[in-house]
């Protein structure tokens, strides 16, 4: 079919007798003939597939590295926090005791509205009956797309306006690390980079952070490279 196809320049009544007139066979004649509504093609009905060909979205990471959610009721949360601490020290037998005390702060955290509106007809609820569950297939892409968004704020929103913190904005800057810059993957590329790595683990260990369930975020090639 494909040859005579070519050979007629895509026109299927030509392809057709092509195909009859040079030994194609009968079966590949009759299929190039019912192909145009012209030839009895308007008589073939056209079948539907129940299955869906999905859209790609990018995954969702945060949710799946177990962080922890707070309730934020009436819209917002005020967490306090120890801003410093108590100062110990040695003295002397008949000395006394120097006076210390912590210094408290607060966190203040505000909720951000996410919200996205899908109109969908009744007659497409009650007519799709090729397709049936069309709702659910809305709901589902629906809440991939909220999980893509709420994870690019997650990870890279700057809070301002209507927008969340992500982590990117929340990490002070004298906190944030320059990769080496890399201009051939050889031995010396590969060290450069194991430095870096651990360079970041040492940053929060040197700080005293709890890692209690720590994760690393990063793209597709770069996880690839790290396995490779």
């Amino acid at each position: 079919m494909v040859s005579a196809l070519v050979q007629a320049q895509g026109n299927y009544h030509v392809a057709a007798d092509i195909a009859d007139k040079n030994g194609y066979g009968a079966d590949v004649a009759a299929a190039l003939s019912t192909a145009t509504p012209g030839a009895g093609g308007v008589l073939i009905p056209s079948n539907m597939s129940q299955e869906v060909i999905e859209l790609l979205r990018p995954k969702a990471v945060i949710r799946k590295m177990g962080t922890r959610s707070v309730p934020l009721n009436n819209g917002n949360l005020t967490i306090p926090r120890l801003k410093g601490g108590a100062s110990v020290g040695y003295i002397g037998t008949d000395g006394d005791a120097p006076t210390t005390e912590a210094s408290f702060d607060d966190l203040k955290l505000s909720s951000k509205k996410m919200a996205a509106l899908v109109p969908i007809s009744n007659d497409l609820l009650a007519y799709s009956g090729v397709r049936p569950g069309i709702d659910q297939l809305i709901v589902g892409d629906l809440t991939s797309a909220i999980g893509a968004r709420e994870d690019k704020a997650f990870i890279r929103d700057d809070g301002t306006g209507n927008l969340p913190k992500g982590l990117r904005f929340w990490c002070i800057a004298g906190n944030q690390l320059a990769a080496p810059a890399i201009d051939a993957i050889d031995a010396a590329a590969l060290q450069a980079i194991e430095i870096f790595l651990n360079s970041l683990i040492l940053l929060l260990e040197g700080v005293d952070a709890n890692m209690v369930t720590p994760g690393w975020l990063m793209s597709p090639r770069t996880f690839r490279f790290r396995k490779a």
